[in-house]
């Protein structure tokens, strides 16, 4: 779905969504979503694709293989000398984190109980 100023625009990896609630409804609970945090509304696997502008078979090939598969396996040294072994996401999985990232996660609030990542507070 697209929004054009304050319509909703369905698109055809909607139909399932549409469908199942029924166009009014549908429209409502996207409405609310949107009002209460401006993130995307996304219902099942086709509007995630489409969000992520993947193609299906791309997204599912990700979890049908080994995840190891989509890490890229680096060495560094610690200050001690000793190796810290880091797994770092391949390209792909790099951007598709990187647009939830910015487009849902951090326009949400945190929760209460987290205060680890607040500027102003210290965990002790």
């Amino acid at each position: 779905m697209r929004f054009d100023g304050s319509k909703i625009i369905f698109e055809n990896c909607d139909n399932a969504f549409i469908k199942k609630f029924g166009l009014i409804e549908c429209g409502e609970m996207v409405q609310n979503i949107r009002s209460v945090n401006n993130i995307p509304f996304i219902y099942d696997t086709d509007q995630l694709v489409s969000f992520l502008s993947i193609r299906k078979s791309s997204f599912f090939k990700m979890f049908k293989e080994e995840c190891s598969n989509n890490y890229v396996k680096k060495v560094i040294k610690k200050r001690s000398g000793e190796d810290r072994i880091l797994h770092e996401p391949d390209a792909l999985l790099k951007q598709l984190q990187s647009r939830i990232l910015r487009q849902i996660l951090s326009k949400l609030p945190e929760s209460t109980i987290c205060r680890n990542f607040e500027e102003t507070t210290a965990c002790i």
